[in-house]
C-alpha cells in the first residue's frame, strides 16, 4: 500500500470517528415527547380508574389534542436544528433513521388498534398494547443509537424500556398501566433528552 493510500485511509477513520463523536441532536424530541406522552397517559389513567368522573369521551379529546400539539409542535422541533453542527454525522445519522423507523412501527399498531376495536369490535384492551410497541421502539431505538455514537450512557435506559415492555402485558387491562408506562418514558426520554440537550454544541465552530 502506498503512503498516498495509507493517508487516505487515515483520513477517512479519524473522519468516522468524529462523525461518531459528535453530539447527538435528538435532545429536544426526547424532551418534547418525554414530557406531553406522560400527561396523555396520566389523562388516559384519570378516565379509566373512574373515580374522576371523566366520561368516555374524554379519552377522544386527550388524545386528539396529542396529535394536534405533536403536528404543531414538529416543524417548530425540526426548524430549531438549523445551524447546529453535526447534523450529517454517523450517530445523528442514525438517530434520525431508528427513531422514524421506531415511530413507523407504533403509528402501525395504532391503526391495527384503531381497525381492531372500530371494525372487529375488538375490546378496548388491545390499546394497552401499543404501550408495549412503543417500549419496545424506545428500546431498540435507544440502544442502536447508543451503540452508533459516542452516547454510550444511553444503553441503560435502553434495558429499562425492554425490560418494562415486559410489564406491560401483566399491567394490562388496569387503569394503572398507564401510570407505569408515563412513570417509564419519563424516565428513558425525559430524563436522558435533558442531557442531550445539555451537551449540545451552541452554535456553528465559524458563527462563535
Amino acid at each position: 500500500m502506498t503512503q498516498e493510500a495509507q493517508d487516505d485511509l487515515s483520513f477517512v477513520r479519524e473522519m468516522t470517528e468524529a462523525g461518531r463523536d459528535a453530539p447527538l441532536l435528538g435532545g429536544r424530541f426526547f424532551v418534547f415527547y418525554g414530557a406531553i406522552i406522560p400527561v396523555a397517559y396520566v389523562g388516559q389513567w384519570m378516565v379509566l380508574d373512574g373515580r374522576f368522573g371523566l366520561p368516555p369521551v374524554a379519552l377522544g379529546i386527550i388524545w386528539i389534542t396529542f396529535g394536534i400539539v405533536v403536528g404543531l409542535a414538529k416543524p417548530f422541533l425540526i426548524a430549531s436544528l438549523k445551524g447546529k453542527p453535526g447534523r450529517g454525522a454517523v450517530g445523528n445519522r442514525v438517530e434520525a433513521t431508528v427513531w422514524t423507523t421506531g415511530g413507523f412501527a407504533i403509528f402501525a399498531a395504532f391503526i391495527g388498534c384503531l381497525f381492531g376495536t372500530v371494525v372487529l369490535d375488538q375490546p378496548n384492551l388491545v390499546w394497552d398494547s401499543m404501550i408495549g410497541v412503543a417500549l419496545v421502539a424506545y428500546g431498540i431505538a435507544l440502544y442502536t443509537t447508543a451503540e452508533m455514537s459516542s452516547t454510550k450512557w444511553l444503553k441503560p435506559f435502553a434495558v429499562i424500556a425492554i425490560v418494562a415492555s415486559g410489564v406491560i402485558p401483566a399491567l394490562a387491562g388496569q387503569p394503572e398501566v398507564y401510570l407505569f408506562a408515563a412513570t417509564i418514558i419519563i424516565a428513558v426520554s425525559l430524563v436522558p433528552g435533558v442531557r442531550l440537550m445539555a451537551n449540545e454544541p451552541k452554535s456553528l465552530p465559524e458563527e462563535a
